[in-house]
């Protein structure tokens, strides 16, 4: 669970599986939409909760759950 990698097959015996872990990111979920920040340092979260708590209203009014992929 620390993002370290296990397992790597097909690679030579000089593969150095350290060098390939997954970096650590800073997560937080509102109304289901997933926040992603790879930064160090992120930004504050909390004091937006305001913000977030009308979007997340905003979010729910739209049934975001029944939307469906129109275009990529």
């Amino acid at each position: 669970m620390d993002g370290t990698l296990l397992a790597c097959r097909g690679m030579p015996e000089d593969f150095n599986k350290g060098e390939f872990a997954l970096k650590p990111a800073h997560v937080r979920e509102v109304a289901g939409l997933i926040y992603i920040c790879l930064a160090e340092s992120p930004p504050e979260f909390a004091g937006a909760q305001r913000i977030l708590s009308g979007l997340a209203k905003l979010i729910d009014s739209n049934e975001l759950e029944r939307l469906n992929l129109s275009a990529r």
